[in-house]
């Protein structure tokens, strides 16, 4: 922790970031969350805070509804199930996610 923030190497956020990227064909395709939470092996709620979080795009939602770009969704399982099986925590896997996702936007605006 820094500054109330959790801190994580770039190096850590670099290794993650390797050979990830999003499907082209998942882009932009619909999936409910509980079908993502199935077919990724990611908690409902964590896909849901990941959105919340602006970490996964919504693209429709309701009182019961919570529909996320799919290759968003890949991208961020994918990056996820890498970092937890570094770490071998839940939680600093989702920082992680949360850094590396950041991270990956920052480059993006640059180029």
């Amino acid at each position: 922790m820094v500054n109330d923030e959790i801190a994580v190497a770039d190096e850590d956020v670099s290794i993650l970031q390797l050979g990830i990227s999003i499907r082209s064909e998942l882009q932009g395709q619909p999936i409910r969350v509980m079908d993502a939470s199935e077919k990724y092996n990611v908690n409902h709620r964590s896909l849901g805070n990941w959105a919340e979080a602006g970490c996964i795009r919504i693209l429709d939602r309701g009182p019961k509804l919570l529909v996320l770009d799919e290759g968003e969704v890949q991208r961020a399982a994918e990056i996820f199930h890498r970092a937890r099986q570094a770490t071998g925590s839940y939680v600093r896997a989702g920082w992680l996610l949360k850094r590396t996702l950041a991270q990956l936007d920052i480059q993006s605006a640059t180029t």
